[in-house]
């Protein structure tokens, strides 16, 4: 845990003013939230905002979370556009994040780990499993209230916030749009057989994939509660998580009409410039074709994105996973099966509704 501050806590105008004052992560134990101090720099240069965060000030102010959420719901400003990217991991989510990381324009997030932990919360409440802190259902609105109120702040009046869950977020799609009218979102996701391969190219994304399992279960909970997921094999695994997300995903697109939009992961690559253009739409940003095209040919598009420090070859990234497909065939093929003897438990539709970009 980060230690306490020796300051004194910035004053109360600093907390809302800007995203300076970031919340790391929750303490339920407590009921406080643990703020630390970062810049525009920190957040662009941190893979992701959980504990590979690169603060500007690693000592952390800890608030209160009662007064906290009562003070933002009296303060805060009302119901400001946000945007959210929902994806079903990795599929080229923390690029397209990087890619609109835009200033004056966007300001991008990258893995909040409080939604991570609200959305563990969740799922464990919907299955009734034990969990070291009690958080009820009290406790838990009002710790995403402050989540999301904090996480909308922005540098500058012109930005709207650009928030990129992690993949274990998407059973949080629903109260997020719930919380806020002004709230889109893209739902970035992979084909099955993408999605397939993405998951099973090695053993750590095998791993990977057996401990979204347990999510799943929740997250599929009335639709397939015959299967034994103890006995599926990878890629009937593989098959059952993306499933449960997918489920998610429709679910989504029907309760909150108009406020998502899908879009194929594969398209990034294939149709780079497009795919910019319809997100920015989406998100309510005004990109012309220069700045469009300037991200494509720029250096965040082609640089890692978890290693900004690196070059990404595309080319050579395509051929290597047409590749490691062709080497999973097999696989690819016995997803499919499973997901064909399955796909009505959700209703799966051929294709995803509300596309972004056809």
């Amino acid at each position: 845990m980060p230690p306490r501050p020796k300051n004194p806590a910035p004053g109360e105008p600093d907390l809302l003013a800007s995203p300076a004052l970031f919340p790391r992560q929750f303490d339920f134990a407590r009921r406080v939230a643990l703020l630390v101090r970062m810049t525009r720099e920190t957040y662009r240069e941190s893979t992701f905002l959980d504990d590979r965060t690169k603060v500007a000030d690693a000592r952390a102010m800890t608030v209160p979370l009662a007064p906290l959420a009562q003070r933002l719901a009296r303060d805060a400003r009302r119901d400001p556009p946000v945007n959210h990217l929902f994806h079903t991991a990795f599929c080229g989510s923390t690029l397209l994040s990087r890619c609109l990381e835009l200033p004056g324009t966007s300001f991008a997030l990258k893995e909040p780990a409080p939604l991570h932990q609200l959305a563990c919360i969740r799922r464990d409440q919907a299955s009734g499993a034990a969990s070291p802190v009690k958080v009820n259902q009290d406790l838990f609105d009002a710790s995403l209230a402050i989540a999301t109120t904090l996480l909308a702040r922005t540098w500058s009046p012109g930005e709207i916030a650009l928030i990129k869950p992690s993949d274990s977020c998407n059973n949080l799609i629903g109260p997020i749009l719930s919380s806020s009218g002004q709230s889109r979102a893209v739902l970035l996701y992979s084909r099955i057989d993408d999605f397939v391969v993405a998951m099973l190219k090695n053993d750590a994304r095998r791993n990977y994939v057996a401990g979204m399992l347990p999510r799943a279960r929740v997250d599929l909970a009335g639709a397939l509660d015959s299967v034994e997921t103890d006995a599926l094999t990878p890629p009937q695994a593989a098959a059952y998580v993306w499933l449960g997300q997918i489920r998610t995903y429709l679910q989504e697109l029907r309760d909150h009409e108009g406020r998502s939009a899908t879009l194929d992961a594969a398209l990034i690559f294939t149709r780079p410039s497009a795919v910019i253009h319809a997100v920015a739409a989406q998100f309510r940003l005004n990109l012309s074709d220069r700045t469009v095209k300037k991200i494509v040919e720029g250096p965040v598009f082609n640089a890692d994105s978890k290693d900004p420090t690196k070059a990404f070859d595309h080319g050579a990234y395509q051929a290597k996973r047409a590749q490691t497909k062709a080497s999973l065939e097999p696989e690819i093929h016995e997803a499919r099966d499973w997901l064909d003897q399955h796909a009505g438990a959700i209703d799966l539709p051929d294709e995803l509704p509300n596309p972004a970009l056809v």
